[in-house]
Protein backbone atom coordinates (compact mmCIF):
# COMPACT_ATOMS: atom_id res chain seq x y z
CA UNK A 1 0.00 0.00 0.00
CA UNK A 2 1.27 3.46 -0.96
CA UNK A 3 0.54 6.63 0.97
CA UNK A 4 1.58 10.09 -0.21
CA UNK A 5 1.54 12.89 2.34
CA UNK A 6 2.70 16.49 2.78
CA UNK A 7 2.31 17.27 -0.91
CA UNK A 8 3.77 20.73 -1.40
CA UNK A 9 3.87 22.81 -4.60
CA UNK A 10 6.17 25.78 -5.11
CA UNK A 11 6.90 28.10 -8.03
CA UNK A 12 10.69 28.06 -7.83
CA UNK A 13 11.47 30.31 -10.81
CA UNK A 14 8.49 32.41 -11.97
CA UNK A 15 8.35 33.49 -15.61
CA UNK A 16 8.48 37.16 -16.54
CA UNK A 17 8.63 39.25 -19.68
CA UNK A 18 12.42 39.40 -19.37
CA UNK A 19 12.75 35.70 -18.50
CA UNK A 20 9.84 34.01 -20.29
CA UNK A 21 11.03 30.38 -20.26
CA UNK A 22 12.48 28.48 -17.28
CA UNK A 23 12.53 24.69 -17.48
CA UNK A 24 14.63 21.53 -17.79
CA UNK A 25 15.89 21.09 -14.20
CA UNK A 26 18.05 18.60 -12.32
CA UNK A 27 18.79 18.22 -8.61
CA UNK A 28 21.97 17.28 -6.77
CA UNK A 29 22.75 17.00 -3.05
CA UNK A 30 26.08 18.72 -2.47
CA UNK A 31 28.79 17.27 -0.24
CA UNK A 32 27.84 19.68 2.57
CA UNK A 33 24.16 18.62 2.43
CA UNK A 34 22.80 21.63 0.57
CA UNK A 35 20.57 21.07 -2.47
CA UNK A 36 21.63 22.36 -5.89
CA UNK A 37 18.87 22.81 -8.45
CA UNK A 38 20.10 23.56 -11.97
CA UNK A 39 17.73 24.67 -14.73
CA UNK A 40 17.59 26.18 -18.22
CA UNK A 41 16.82 29.88 -18.59
CA UNK A 42 15.96 31.29 -22.00
CA UNK A 43 17.53 34.61 -22.96
CA UNK A 44 14.84 37.04 -24.02
CA UNK A 45 12.69 34.94 -26.33
CA UNK A 46 10.82 31.72 -25.58
CA UNK A 47 11.24 29.82 -28.86
CA UNK A 48 13.26 26.60 -29.10
CA UNK A 49 15.72 28.41 -31.39
CA UNK A 50 16.34 31.28 -28.97
CA UNK A 51 19.41 31.50 -26.77
CA UNK A 52 19.60 30.00 -23.29
CA UNK A 53 21.95 29.45 -20.38
CA UNK A 54 22.13 27.17 -17.34
CA UNK A 55 21.37 28.70 -13.95
CA UNK A 56 21.03 27.25 -10.47
CA UNK A 57 19.65 27.84 -6.99
CA UNK A 58 20.71 26.59 -3.54
CA UNK A 59 18.48 25.32 -0.76
CA UNK A 60 19.72 24.86 2.80
CA UNK A 61 16.38 23.53 4.09
CA UNK A 62 15.57 20.62 1.72
CA UNK A 63 13.59 22.73 -0.71
CA UNK A 64 11.54 24.86 1.69
CA UNK A 65 13.28 27.96 0.31
CA UNK A 66 15.79 28.73 -2.44
CA UNK A 67 18.52 31.27 -3.04
CA UNK A 68 18.46 33.79 -5.83
CA UNK A 69 19.44 32.23 -9.17
CA UNK A 70 23.08 32.30 -10.25
CA UNK A 71 24.73 31.30 -13.51
CA UNK A 72 26.51 27.99 -14.13
CA UNK A 73 27.12 28.15 -17.89
CA UNK A 74 26.54 30.92 -20.40
CA UNK A 75 26.90 30.71 -24.18
CA UNK A 76 30.54 31.36 -25.09
CA UNK A 77 31.59 33.23 -28.21
CA UNK A 78 30.31 31.33 -31.23
CA UNK A 79 27.73 29.40 -29.15
CA UNK A 80 24.02 30.12 -29.48
CA UNK A 81 22.64 28.26 -26.44
CA UNK A 82 23.45 25.99 -23.51
CA UNK A 83 20.68 24.19 -21.62
CA UNK A 84 19.39 20.99 -19.95
CA UNK A 85 21.70 20.26 -16.96
CA UNK A 86 22.46 16.73 -15.70
CA UNK A 87 24.47 16.43 -12.48
CA UNK A 88 26.69 13.46 -11.54
CA UNK A 89 29.18 12.76 -8.76
CA UNK A 90 32.43 11.43 -10.22
CA UNK A 91 34.42 8.68 -8.55
CA UNK A 92 37.05 11.14 -7.31
CA UNK A 93 34.34 13.21 -5.60
CA UNK A 94 34.15 16.05 -8.11
CA UNK A 95 30.77 17.29 -9.33
CA UNK A 96 30.16 17.05 -13.09
CA UNK A 97 27.43 18.65 -15.17
CA UNK A 98 26.40 17.44 -18.62
CA UNK A 99 24.45 19.79 -20.85
CA UNK A 100 23.37 20.54 -24.41
CA UNK A 101 25.44 23.06 -26.36
CA UNK A 102 24.22 24.54 -29.65
CA UNK A 103 26.90 26.11 -31.80
CA UNK A 104 24.55 26.25 -34.79
CA UNK A 105 21.66 24.25 -36.17
CA UNK A 106 23.81 21.39 -37.49
CA UNK A 107 26.19 21.37 -34.54
CA UNK A 108 24.35 20.68 -31.31
CA UNK A 109 26.53 18.63 -28.99
CA UNK A 110 26.83 17.21 -25.49
CA UNK A 111 29.25 18.99 -23.17
CA UNK A 112 30.74 18.02 -19.82
CA UNK A 113 31.97 20.56 -17.27
CA UNK A 114 33.43 20.13 -13.77
CA UNK A 115 32.81 22.20 -10.65
CA UNK A 116 36.06 23.61 -9.27
CA UNK A 117 34.76 24.40 -5.77
CA UNK A 118 31.23 23.33 -4.90
CA UNK A 119 31.48 24.83 -1.40
CA UNK A 120 31.39 28.25 -3.08
CA UNK A 121 28.25 27.58 -5.10
CA UNK A 122 25.63 30.17 -4.25
CA UNK A 123 28.11 32.77 -2.97
CA UNK A 124 28.08 36.29 -4.47
CA UNK A 125 30.92 35.57 -6.92
CA UNK A 126 30.24 34.78 -10.59
CA UNK A 127 29.01 31.19 -10.59
CA UNK A 128 30.47 30.44 -14.01
CA UNK A 129 33.98 30.95 -12.58
CA UNK A 130 33.39 27.87 -10.42
CA UNK A 131 32.98 25.58 -13.44
CA UNK A 132 35.30 24.51 -16.23
CA UNK A 133 34.45 25.23 -19.84
CA UNK A 134 32.32 22.52 -21.49
CA UNK A 135 34.30 19.73 -23.15
CA UNK A 136 32.64 18.07 -26.13
CA UNK A 137 31.89 14.38 -25.48
CA UNK A 138 29.50 13.60 -28.36
CA UNK A 139 30.69 12.95 -31.95
CA UNK A 140 31.94 15.83 -34.13
CA UNK A 141 29.69 17.93 -36.38
CA UNK A 142 27.49 17.72 -38.32
CA UNK A 143 24.70 16.54 -36.11
CA UNK A 144 22.14 17.53 -33.48
CA UNK A 145 22.78 15.44 -30.37
CA UNK A 146 19.79 16.38 -28.22
CA UNK A 147 20.19 15.84 -24.47
CA UNK A 148 17.45 16.61 -21.96
CA UNK A 149 17.67 17.36 -18.24
CA UNK A 150 17.84 14.74 -15.46
CA UNK A 151 18.99 11.93 -17.80
CA UNK A 152 22.49 10.86 -16.75
CA UNK A 153 22.72 7.32 -15.30
CA UNK A 154 25.57 5.54 -13.54
CA UNK A 155 25.03 1.78 -13.57
CA UNK A 156 25.07 -0.01 -10.20
CA UNK A 157 24.67 -3.71 -11.00
CA UNK A 158 26.48 -6.49 -12.80
CA UNK A 159 29.44 -6.50 -15.15
CA UNK A 160 28.88 -2.90 -16.26
CA UNK A 161 28.68 -1.30 -12.80
CA UNK A 162 30.23 2.17 -12.87
CA UNK A 163 29.43 2.84 -16.53
CA UNK A 164 27.93 6.28 -17.24
CA UNK A 165 25.12 6.57 -19.78
CA UNK A 166 23.57 9.61 -21.47
CA UNK A 167 20.51 8.95 -23.68
CA UNK A 168 20.28 11.22 -26.73
CA UNK A 169 18.10 11.73 -29.80
CA UNK A 170 19.17 13.01 -33.22
CA UNK A 171 17.61 13.74 -36.61
CA UNK A 172 18.88 11.09 -39.00
CA UNK A 173 21.09 11.21 -40.95
CA UNK A 174 23.21 13.52 -38.81
CA UNK A 175 23.69 15.98 -41.65
CA UNK A 176 19.88 16.33 -41.87
CA UNK A 177 18.89 19.88 -42.88
CA UNK A 178 15.21 19.64 -41.99
CA UNK A 179 15.05 21.98 -39.00
CA UNK A 180 12.19 20.08 -37.40
CA UNK A 181 13.62 16.61 -37.94
CA UNK A 182 11.46 14.11 -39.82
CA UNK A 183 13.34 10.94 -38.76
CA UNK A 184 14.53 11.33 -35.18
CA UNK A 185 16.38 8.37 -33.70
CA UNK A 186 17.45 7.51 -30.17
CA UNK A 187 20.93 6.40 -29.15
CA UNK A 188 23.17 6.40 -26.06
CA UNK A 189 26.59 7.77 -25.12
CA UNK A 190 28.60 5.63 -22.68
CA UNK A 191 31.79 5.99 -20.66
CA UNK A 192 33.63 3.22 -18.80
CA UNK A 193 36.39 5.46 -17.40
CA UNK A 194 34.38 7.96 -15.36
CA UNK A 195 33.79 10.42 -18.17
CA UNK A 196 37.23 10.63 -19.79
CA UNK A 197 36.25 8.83 -23.01
CA UNK A 198 32.85 8.32 -24.64
CA UNK A 199 31.44 5.97 -27.26
CA UNK A 200 28.02 5.87 -28.98
CA UNK A 201 25.79 2.82 -28.69
CA UNK A 202 25.74 0.31 -31.52
CA UNK A 203 21.96 0.74 -31.77
CA UNK A 204 20.20 3.78 -33.19
CA UNK A 205 16.49 3.23 -32.57
CA UNK A 206 13.89 4.34 -35.10
CA UNK A 207 10.14 4.70 -34.72
CA UNK A 208 6.90 5.78 -36.41
CA UNK A 209 6.00 9.21 -37.78
CA UNK A 210 8.55 11.79 -36.60
CA UNK A 211 10.52 9.11 -34.73
CA UNK A 212 11.74 8.42 -31.19
CA UNK A 213 12.59 11.47 -29.09
CA UNK A 214 13.74 12.60 -25.64
CA UNK A 215 14.69 9.19 -24.16
CA UNK A 216 14.91 8.33 -20.44
CA UNK A 217 16.82 5.33 -19.02
CA UNK A 218 16.43 3.46 -15.73
CA UNK A 219 18.55 0.53 -14.56
CA UNK A 220 16.40 -2.38 -13.43
CA UNK A 221 17.31 -4.36 -10.33
CA UNK A 222 18.44 -7.33 -12.42
CA UNK A 223 20.93 -5.16 -14.33
CA UNK A 224 18.88 -4.73 -17.52
CA UNK A 225 18.03 -1.24 -18.72
CA UNK A 226 14.63 0.10 -19.74
CA UNK A 227 14.29 3.19 -21.93
CA UNK A 228 11.17 5.29 -22.60
CA UNK A 229 10.88 7.52 -25.69
CA UNK A 230 8.49 10.30 -26.71
CA UNK A 231 6.51 9.61 -29.90
CA UNK A 232 3.66 11.06 -31.96
CA UNK A 233 1.43 7.97 -31.73
CA UNK A 234 -0.18 8.41 -28.31
CA UNK A 235 2.11 6.10 -26.33
CA UNK A 236 5.61 6.09 -24.92
CA UNK A 237 7.77 3.60 -26.82
CA UNK A 238 10.14 1.36 -24.86
CA UNK A 239 13.37 -0.57 -25.45
CA UNK A 240 15.48 -2.94 -23.32
CA UNK A 241 19.26 -3.36 -23.15
CA UNK A 242 20.92 -6.43 -21.63
CA UNK A 243 24.52 -5.36 -22.24
CA UNK A 244 24.79 -2.08 -20.37
CA UNK A 245 23.44 0.14 -23.12
CA UNK A 246 25.62 -0.97 -26.05
CA UNK A 247 22.73 -2.54 -27.95
CA UNK A 248 18.98 -2.08 -27.57
CA UNK A 249 15.93 -4.09 -28.55
CA UNK A 250 13.63 -2.86 -31.31
CA UNK A 251 11.49 -0.10 -29.80
CA UNK A 252 7.88 -1.12 -29.22
CA UNK A 253 4.77 0.53 -27.81
CA UNK A 254 4.57 0.55 -24.01
CA UNK A 255 1.69 0.91 -21.52
CA UNK A 256 2.00 4.66 -20.89
CA UNK A 257 -0.64 6.69 -22.73
CA UNK A 258 1.13 9.92 -23.62
CA UNK A 259 1.07 12.90 -25.96
CA UNK A 260 4.25 14.10 -27.64
CA UNK A 261 6.10 14.86 -24.41
CA UNK A 262 8.84 13.24 -22.30
CA UNK A 263 8.78 11.24 -19.06
CA UNK A 264 11.03 11.16 -15.99
CA UNK A 265 11.48 8.10 -13.75
CA UNK A 266 13.00 7.67 -10.27
CA UNK A 267 13.41 4.74 -7.88
CA UNK A 268 12.39 4.73 -4.22
CA UNK A 269 15.34 2.81 -2.85
CA UNK A 270 13.73 1.49 0.35
CA UNK A 271 10.85 -0.24 -1.46
CA UNK A 272 12.35 -0.66 -4.93
CA UNK A 273 9.29 0.99 -6.50
CA UNK A 274 9.69 3.07 -9.65
CA UNK A 275 7.85 6.37 -10.04
CA UNK A 276 7.06 7.87 -13.44
CA UNK A 277 6.16 11.52 -14.09
CA UNK A 278 4.33 12.15 -17.37
CA UNK A 279 1.33 13.70 -19.13
CA UNK A 280 -1.53 11.17 -19.10
CA UNK A 281 -3.38 12.44 -22.14
CA UNK A 282 -4.01 11.67 -25.79
CA UNK A 283 -2.17 13.62 -28.51
CA UNK A 284 -3.84 16.84 -29.53
CA UNK A 285 -2.51 20.33 -30.23
CA UNK A 286 1.13 19.56 -29.36
CA UNK A 287 2.03 21.62 -26.25
CA UNK A 288 -1.65 22.16 -25.38
CA UNK A 289 -2.10 18.43 -24.71
CA UNK A 290 0.64 18.40 -22.07
CA UNK A 291 -1.85 18.39 -19.22
CA UNK A 292 -2.44 17.07 -16.64
CA UNK A 293 0.93 16.06 -15.21
CA UNK A 294 0.75 12.85 -13.18
CA UNK A 295 2.82 10.36 -11.24
CA UNK A 296 2.29 6.61 -10.97
CA UNK A 297 4.21 3.69 -9.48
CA UNK A 298 5.48 0.31 -10.63
CA UNK A 299 6.49 -2.76 -8.65
CA UNK A 300 7.50 -4.78 -11.73
CA UNK A 301 10.26 -2.55 -13.16
CA UNK A 302 7.97 -0.53 -15.41
CA UNK A 303 5.88 -3.32 -16.96
CA UNK A 304 2.72 -1.93 -15.35
CA UNK A 305 1.81 1.18 -13.36
CA UNK A 306 -0.66 1.83 -10.53
CA UNK A 307 -1.84 4.43 -7.99
CA UNK A 308 -1.85 7.30 -10.47
CA UNK A 309 -1.94 10.75 -8.88
CA UNK A 310 -2.52 14.02 -10.67
CA UNK A 311 -0.01 16.65 -9.54
CA UNK A 312 -1.14 19.77 -11.33
CA UNK A 313 -3.52 21.51 -11.47
CA UNK A 314 -5.21 18.93 -9.22
CA UNK A 315 -8.41 20.92 -8.77
CA UNK A 316 -10.70 19.52 -11.40
CA UNK A 317 -10.43 20.25 -15.09
CA UNK A 318 -7.17 21.53 -16.65
CA UNK A 319 -6.64 25.25 -16.33
CA UNK A 320 -7.39 27.06 -19.55
CA UNK A 321 -4.28 27.91 -21.55
CA UNK A 322 -1.88 26.00 -19.29
CA UNK A 323 0.27 22.94 -19.78
CA UNK A 324 3.01 21.12 -17.86
CA UNK A 325 6.02 19.17 -19.10
CA UNK A 326 9.78 18.45 -19.17
CA UNK A 327 9.85 16.78 -15.75
CA UNK A 328 12.68 15.77 -13.49
CA UNK A 329 12.24 13.12 -10.79
CA UNK A 330 14.19 12.22 -7.64
CA UNK A 331 13.82 10.41 -4.35
CA UNK A 332 15.91 11.64 -1.43
CA UNK A 333 15.13 8.96 1.12
CA UNK A 334 11.33 8.98 1.41
CA UNK A 335 11.02 12.48 -0.03
CA UNK A 336 9.83 12.59 -3.61
CA UNK A 337 10.97 15.64 -5.57
CA UNK A 338 9.49 16.48 -8.97
CA UNK A 339 10.15 19.48 -11.22
CA UNK A 340 8.44 20.57 -14.45
CA UNK A 341 7.45 23.68 -16.31
CA UNK A 342 4.05 25.35 -16.11
CA UNK A 343 3.28 27.05 -19.43
CA UNK A 344 0.80 29.89 -19.00
CA UNK A 345 0.24 31.84 -22.20
CA UNK A 346 3.74 30.98 -23.52
CA UNK A 347 5.48 31.99 -20.33
CA UNK A 348 7.13 29.01 -18.61
CA UNK A 349 7.71 28.94 -14.85
CA UNK A 350 9.72 26.24 -13.07
CA UNK A 351 7.63 24.30 -10.53
CA UNK A 352 8.72 21.94 -7.78
CA UNK A 353 6.50 19.42 -6.01
CA UNK A 354 7.60 17.57 -2.88
CA UNK A 355 5.89 14.80 -0.94
CA UNK A 356 6.58 12.03 1.52
CA UNK A 357 6.13 8.43 0.36
CA UNK A 358 5.19 5.63 2.73
CA UNK A 359 5.06 2.01 1.47
CA UNK A 360 3.54 -0.73 3.63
Amino acid sequence: MIEISNLDRQIVVPASAAQPRNMGADLMVLSDGRWLLGYSRWLGGAHDDDGSQVCALISEDRGDSWSCPFDIARPADGVEAVRMPNFLRLNDGRLACFLRVRTNHLDTWTGMLICRDEAQLGTPQDGTELWSDPIRISPPAPGRHVLLNNRVVRLQHGAHAGRILLPLASPWPWEEEDRRGSDIRTWVLRSDDDGQNWRPSDSMLEGPKRGLMEPYIVEMLDGRLRMWMRTQVGRQYESISTDGGVTWSTATVGPLVSPESPVAVARHEASGLLMVVWNHNEPGAHTADRTPICIAFSQDEGETWFDELRLDPGDGEPKEGRSFSYPGAHFLGDTGFVTYYENAEKQLSLIQQRFELSVT
